[in-house]
């Protein structure tokens, strides 16, 4: 229990950290994997991102409230969600900045670092919970994806993990089969969340 409430203080700092402006940042579109510069792909990207926050930031807690049985793995969760809701409420109050000024590469890259950590581990406790991330968190994450991987590189800006194999999009495809290796290794079968647009 000491170990869940110490990640939230952490990642709010790793949020800030990311969140300070670097020097020497400058936006700089890079090849997609046609390795043509698209910057405008970039921007639609974000504005996906952005557009599946706007739906799931104000409708998560209360569909994991109901969804996730009680019990320690739910506490776990709901730290998580925590850290997940800091972290999106960061890259939307960025977003806006982006859009005015035709897109930062440097802000949205590091704040989308820490929307996809904070996603990846809320889908990796739902998972410890038996319940699957559903629709929207997997439009999210996959997003989220897309955009590391185009902005890879675009920035000094250190992406830790993230960019440690350089395909944001494979280590989130992959933590989502392990999530379901585990589950069939547990003899559990994981239920997936309902998609947030029915549910308002």
């Amino acid at each position: 229990m000491n170990i869940s409430r110490s990640r939230f203080p952490a990642f709010a700092l790793l949020v800030v950290a990311l969140a300070l402006p670097a020097p020497g940042c400058h936006p700089s579109p890079v090849p997609d994997d046609g390795g043509h510069v698209t910057p405008s792909g970039v921007l639609a990207v974000i504005d996906t991102v952005a557009t599946v926050l706007d739906v799931v930031l104000p409708f998560l807690r209360p569909l994991l409230q109901r969804e996730v049985p009680d019990g320690a793995p739910k506490f776990a969760v709901m730290v998580s969600l925590t850290a997940f809701e800091t972290a999106g409420n960061a890259w939307q109050a960025g977003h806006s900045t982006w859009a005015a000024r035709g897109g930062d590469a440097c802000a949205s890259f590091a704040l989308s670092g820490a929307l996809t950590e904070a996603g990846r581990q809320l889908a990796r406790d739902l998972g410890r919970a038996g319940i699957g991330w559903g629709p929207d968190l997997e439009a999210l994450l996959t997003s989220l994806g897309r955009l590391g991987d185009r902005q890879a590189g675009a920035c000094a800006v250190d992406g830790g993990a993230l960019t440690a194999s350089s395909r944001v999009g494979d280590a989130i495809r992959m933590d989502f089969e392990l999530i379901e290796q585990r589950a069939r290794t547990r003899g559990v079968s994981l239920r997936p969340l309902p998609a947030i647009e029915r549910q308002r």
